[in-house]
């Protein structure tokens, strides 16, 4: 098995996961976005969700695609492979106002 390269299967994968992560996201719904990612990103998204609600602010991420995917690094332990790589897409990413009504200025 090669981990030089991502193969379709591997883009497809990655394309799903950025659509689950950020369909999560934008609910907010931390206890869905906790099977995307790693703990670490996890307190990220709280910390990025907590923000955004002391501002008054709901984030909305759609149409996310991905544009190109790279190995850029690529390593194995024991018996399973890890491979860390780029990933570049593109999205229609707002926010709302969490204080206005829909039509109001500012909204």
């Amino acid at each position: 098995m090669s981990i030089d390269s991502i193969t379709s299967a591997d883009k497809a994968a990655f394309q799903q996961l950025l659509t689950d992560v950020y369909r999560a996201w934008s609910k907010p719904d931390l206890q869905e976005l906790r099977q995307f990612v790693t703990p670490d990103m996890l307190n990220y998204f709280n910390a990025a969700l907590a923000d955004h609600t002391k501002q008054g602010i709901h984030n909305h991420v759609e149409d996310v695609i991905l544009l190109q995917a790279e190995v850029l690094e690529a390593w194995m332990e024991g018996t399973a492979y890890y491979v860390s790589a780029g990933l570049r897409w593109s999205a229609r990413n707002y926010n709302l106002s969490l204080t206005k009504q829909c039509g109001e200025s500012g909204y």
